[in-house]
Formats: structure tokens, sequence, C-alpha cells
């Protein structure tokens, strides 16, 4: 029921206020997941976990990791 109601949708970040079209909702990821972060142009692109990213980034304590 909530892949129904959110793909397709379009939704506005109260952090960067950009909108955002929601193509898929992975149920499988959490937190810890890692992903490879870019970064400007001279620096080399790290690996982090999404709540290391969102704790630097935004100043954001992911606490529930599950």
């Amino acid at each position: 029921m909530i892949k129904s109601t959110l793909i397709g949708s379009t939704i506005l970040t109260s952090y960067n206020k950009r909108t955002y079209r929601v193509d898929d909702v992975d149920f499988d990821m959490s937190p810890m997941d890692k992903f490879t972060e870019d970064y400007e142009e001279g620096k080399e692109p790290r690996e982090t976990t999404y709540k290391e990213y969102f704790q630097r980034k935004y100043g954001w304590e992911i606490r529930e990791t599950n």
C-alpha cells in the first residue's frame, strides 16, 4: 500500500527545498547501508553509510538503524 501511494508522487524536501519524484521504495535498505559519495572536483569519492552522510551533511542524528 505504501509503494502504490508514494511511487510516481513528487515530494518537496525541507532540508534543501528541492523537489524529487519517487521512482521506487526499497524496504530492504537501512541507514547503515553504504554508498559511494561523490565529492567536488579534485576530491576522491569515498564509501559512507546513509547514517554518516545525513549526520555530516545536515547534522541529523538517525537513531533507528533498522
